[in-house]
């Protein structure tokens, strides 16, 4: 199976930015709502509804490196297998996040 960051549906809109806190994004099976957001810089959600794992949250940082943007995507949870389960989708998601970052120019509209 393929995963797509496109795939990601807006359910909610944030305020006052569509994409920004308060917003929740469906993504089959779970659903994401996003409890910080600093464009450009640091974007955190946890996972609501039906999810493996309680208590998730994921950071993304993006900070300016070398002429490039260093990715540092952390995560955390609780629950049977959360390590491995955390680990696997942390390095998946930070390689689709940098796949559309390397494609998409500034100002790029988040999915």
């Amino acid at each position: 199976m393929r995963l797509s960051v496109a795939r990601a549906r807006r359910a909610t809109a944030g305020t006052p930015d569509p994409n920004g806190v308060g917003a929740v994004r469906a993504i089959f099976p779970v659903k994401e709502k996003v409890v910080a957001y600093e464009p450009s810089t640091h974007y955190a959600y946890v996972m609501i509804g039906f999810t493996p794992i309680r208590n998730y949250r994921a950071d993304v940082r993006l900070t300016p490196k070398n002429g490039g943007t260093e990715i540092e995507y952390a995560a955390s949870g609780e629950g049977p297998g959360a390590g491995a389960v955390l680990r696997f989708a942390t390095r998946t998601l930070a390689k689709l996040l940098a796949g559309h970052a390397s494609r998409c120019k500034p100002g790029c509209p988040a999915h």
